[in-house]
């Protein structure tokens, strides 16, 4: 979310990469990890220490005070948690929407994809308690 993009991308040069193999490889590995150019010091510091693949190394994980080690980072420094809590903290960007269905803030290439309303394993629709959803009818009218 910092940088726009995950820290494991990979960018698809030719057809034979196996983009989904490379980024689990780059996951278990850690190598080629992409960062900004204008990423702060405590920024990749503080990715580092989430990507951390034994949990119990991982920032924030160590029990007890998992969530009070996070907090002492250099990166959460300048946060107020208490007023963050307490819902009293402006966010830095807050979008202007037309309205309930403008999804302008988002790129074009995620908003065109078709949806995928379907699963690999049918069954699990099978089982879903379908009187859950009688007279449910939630339509975009843009979409149809």
């Amino acid at each position: 979310m910092l940088a726009g993009c995950n820290p494991f991308d990979v960018f698809q040069e030719d057809d034979d990469v196996d983009i989904d193999e490379t980024i689990y490889r780059r996951i278990v590995t850690k190598s080629s990890l992409n960062y900004k150019w204008w990423m702060t010091s405590d920024s990749v510091d503080v990715i580092e220490k989430f990507l951390q693949l034994d949990p119990s190394k991982r920032l924030g994980c160590q029990q007890p005070d998992g969530f009070e080690e996070l907090k002492r980072h250099d990166f959460f420094k300048a946060f107020n948690f208490h007023q963050l809590y307490c819902r009293c903290v402006t966010p830095p960007m807050i979008p202007k929407l037309m309205d309930e269905n403008d999804v302008s803030n988002f790129s074009s290439s995620f908003t065109e994809q078709a949806p995928v309303l379907e699963t690999d394993y049918p069954c699990e629709t099978e089982v879903i308690d379908q009187s859950l959803f009688v007279g449910f009818d939630c339509v975009n009218t843009c979409y149809t």
